[in-house]
């Protein structure tokens, strides 16, 4: 699943930083990053509240954005063996197969967990389209998952979506929803807002829909992050 990029507030990203790789342009920038994480785990473990992490995510998503498009890419592993020999050969993997395309990035193992009941492969830099296809062609190779299409997301979903999701889709909301008022007088955002409401409550006043909860949840899922957010607060 290709997604945009993770910010610097994404509670997924170096969620995992134990099984993180890191694939730059020079080899000084990943031994740097190398050096601040094991300070950041080392912070974690002995309970710091302030372990720098907000600061390494934001310096690794600007060294990422000078080589190109950042993006993120969830590539499902639901049969990985959950042993350090499996991980540390995964991960040697894709770090070579990557390299060889040099495609730079930083790849996370996020084990099966309370937030997302899957083992999966976080990627998170430039070329990530094709980043996706060759993790999901190596955990193909190595049965962590059925077929190429359950990897990347595209005919089977998890049973819990990460914790982070919602969260992330209300702050890019909010973040655009400023961007626009700034940009826009305020009597037009009344009229869109105006327009907004009047088709959410046909929506919603529909008597086809009737109690059918599958109905309602398709489409709930295909409004935009404004509409959702309009309807949240509408039902406060």
């Amino acid at each position: 699943m290709i997604q945009s990029p993770r910010s610097h507030k994404s509670q997924s990203f170096l969620r995992e930083a134990k099984y993180a790789v890191f694939i730059l342009d020079q080899e000084e920038k990943e031994n740097y990053f190398s050096q601040h994480i094991k300070k950041l785990l080392e912070k974690r473990k002995n309970g710091n509240r302030f372990t720098g992490e907000t600061s390494v995510k934001q310096q690794l998503l600007a060294a990422l954005s000078q080589l190109g498009e950042v993006k993120t890419a969830n590539i499902w592993a639901r049969k990985l063996l959950v042993e350090k020999s499996a991980i540390d050969s995964l991960r040697a993997e894709i770090d070579s197969a990557l390299r060889q395309e040099n495609i730079f990035g930083v790849i996370e193992i996020h084990l099966q967990d309370a937030e997302i009941n899957s083992s999966h492969i976080q990627f998170v830099g430039i070329k990530a389209h094709r980043a996706e296809e060759i993790i999901a062609e190596i955990l193909l190779q190595n049965r962590y998952e059925d077929s190429f299409l359950s990897a990347i997301g595209r005919d089977i979903k998890p049973k819990y979506e990460p914790k982070d999701s919602l969260q992330e889709l209300v702050q890019e909301s909010l973040e655009e929803k400023n961007e626009y008022t700034h940009k826009n007088p305020l009597s037009e955002i009344k009229k869109i807002k105006n327009i907004l409401t009047k088709n959410l409550k046909k929506i919603f006043s529909n008597t086809k829909l009737g109690n059918s909860k599958n109905k309602k949840k398709r489409l709930f899922s295909n409004l935009s992050n404004d509409e959702i957010l309009s309807l949240l607060r509408r039902r406060r």
